[in-house]
């Protein structure tokens, strides 16, 4: 018997130590526009904020934005709380920013759980405007003939240029993050 506690004790311990927890630098904007800043760390739909007062839990419906610096992948990361569209009943979420702009791209976990090295192929893309999110799997039927409406001379262009797809997802946000460049040149030059 003391045997197994033994091996159950040493198992708990290395499992633990392995996952270690990582707590990174961050700001959080709450739906009543308070700002907070502190410690953070995301566990699926769940933020942890850490500052030196307590541990709170912010759960997505409570938060409408946070930011925070990863450190592991050099990068800083941005996310919404935004209403799933998968879902039949309103449910907050929290999603990454992958671009801004007039239509942003985001981004969901398929797998929050699994740390490691992840590839597209493990995420869900939308393209966010105007607060409703589309899945960048629908971007040719839902919104391409939009933009091209806009600016049809430089999208059609660009895409003959660069030999791009629509129906692909790169494809897509490269064709989402060139259309917001013109949307901001073009703002820019009315504000001369």
């Amino acid at each position: 018997m003391r045997l197994l506690f033994f091996l159950c004790f040493v198992v708990t311990n290395t499992v633990i130590s392995r996952a270690q927890v990582h707590w990174s630098q961050g700001v959080i904007v709450l739906k009543d526009e308070q700002v907070i800043v502190g410690e953070v760390q995301l566990h699926s739909d769940v933020l942890l904020l850490k500052n030196h007062e307590a541990t709170i839990v912010y759960p997505a419906h409570q938060v409408s934005s946070f930011r925070y610096y990863d450190a592991q992948a050099n990068i800083n990361r941005h996310y919404l709380s935004l209403s799933d569209p998968r879902f039949v009943f309103p449910v907050l979420r929290y999603f990454e920013v992958v671009t801004c702009g007039e239509i942003a791209v985001v981004r969901r976990d398929n797998y929050p759980l699994l740390n490691g090295g992840k590839d597209e192929t493990d995420y869900v893309y939308f393209s966010l405007k105007e607060q409703e999110l589309v899945s960048l799997k629908k971007f040719k039927t839902r919104m391409y003939e939009e933009l091209l409406d806009r600016y049809p001379l430089l999208l059609k262009e660009y895409i003959v240029s660069q030999r791009l797809n629509p129906n692909r997802m790169g494809d897509a946000i490269r064709i989402i993050r060139f259309y917001n460049q013109q949307v901001l040149a073009g703002a820019s030059i009315a504000a001369l």
